[in-house]
């Protein structure tokens, strides 16, 4: 701090300086030393505060980009069910024109036309169903990168781990938040220290005919006790290890819920996954199922029927596939999302 004034000026005479021996003009400067100690505690729990914000921010990011990821990869579900839809809607015409002409025939198969309204009714509900989670990942897309872009899913590769909890963002969020608040236990512990402060003055005096106006200056050391620490200091520290002692707890459960919350996930992408596997073989049969009628169709021993009621089914069979197969990816994504790669901040 930087000082200017006068000293000891008659008021009679404030312009005047070589009235009295003490009058003079005064320059000073000033300096308050805090705690070493405090300081380093201040600095120490700033750093660990900005370092908890960096993290914050890439968990936020992570979590966005899971976000983005899922959009895509339903997008992706949508549009290869919606084709494989349109195709059981192309089998159902297909196999409505061969009943009209059996009718034609004198065959009595009228009962066949509303069996067959009815799985087209179907269809049309899972169609509307479909534009409905449009709409949503439409307002999602946009909301999240400004457009709905037409894009492929990215391939999605599950991170591995291996029982290390830190590597949770959910754990280090814990511990960074348990970070702050033991630099600010000993932040306030620090706070028990003194201050310190220095201070320098230079007073120019006047000559006069009665006194020789030398020119004078001070110099003083100062230190401030904190006297009332019962009642300022100690509240605050006590506060302090109450944070510490309840973050400390919140890491432990952060570290349970994550383990929970990736067994979930990990639980159903391996359902998912095995369900596409069952899946794939059901479709396997229902291709040679497929394949033998359509030999005997072409042969003259079957009925078109045959071939298209299986292919009708191996397209629902499809319908199944795809779900258990994004249904997979989007459990793989919640995976990724829980976890750092390892290089992050």
């Amino acid at each position: 701090m930087f000082t200017v004034g006068v000293n000891n000026v008659p008021v009679t005479t404030p312009t005047q300086f070589d009235r009295f021996l003490p009058s003079n003009k005064m320059l000073g400067v000033s300096q308050r030393i805090p705690s070493p100690s405090a300081r380093d505690r201040r600095s120490d729990s700033l750093k660990n505060q900005a370092r908890l914000a960096r993290l914050k921010a890439t968990v936020r990011l992570a979590d966005l980009q899971k976000e983005v990821s899922s959009a895509w990869v339903q997008k992706k579900k949508n549009a290869e069910i919606r084709e494989a839809l349109r195709w059981q809607l192309k089998l159902i015409n297909q196999l409505e024109n061969w009943l009209t002409g059996k009718i034609e025939a004198g065959a009595s198969v009228f009962g066949r036309f509303s069996e067959l309204d009815v799985q087209r009714e179907q269809i049309q509900e899972q169609i509307t169903a479909l534009d409905g989670e449009e709409m949503v990942l439409k307002a999602d897309l946009e909301r999240l990168i400004g457009e709905d872009p037409v894009v492929d899913a990215p391939a999605v590769v599950v991170k591995p781990w291996h029982g290390d909890d830190s590597r949770f963002w959910e754990v280090q969020v814990a511990q960074g938040e348990m970070d702050v608040n033991r630099t600010v236990e000993k932040e306030r512990e620090a706070a028990f220290a003194p201050d310190y402060g220095v201070g320098l003055s230079w007073q120019q005096r006047e000559d006069s005919p009665i006194f020789k106006g030398d020119d004078w200056y001070s110099l003083n050391v100062s230190v401030t006790l904190p006297l009332w620490a019962r009642n300022n200091q100690q509240p605050k520290l006590d506060a302090a290890r109450r944070m510490v002692e309840m973050t400390r707890l919140r890491l432990d459960d952060a570290k349970r819920s994550s383990r929970k919350k990736y067994a979930v996930a990990l639980a159903q992408m391996q359902t998912a996954k095995k369900m596409v596997d069952v899946l794939e073989k059901r479709r396997q049969r229902l291709a040679g199922l497929l394949e033998a009628n359509r030999n005997r169709y072409e042969s003259g021993e079957g009925q078109q029927d045959d071939v298209v009621r299986p292919a009708i089914d191996d397209l629902k069979v499809k319908v199944d596939w795809i779900r258990q197969k994004a249904n997979a990816d989007l459990a793989a994504l919640t995976i990724n999302a829980m976890l750092a790669s390892g290089d992050e901040p």
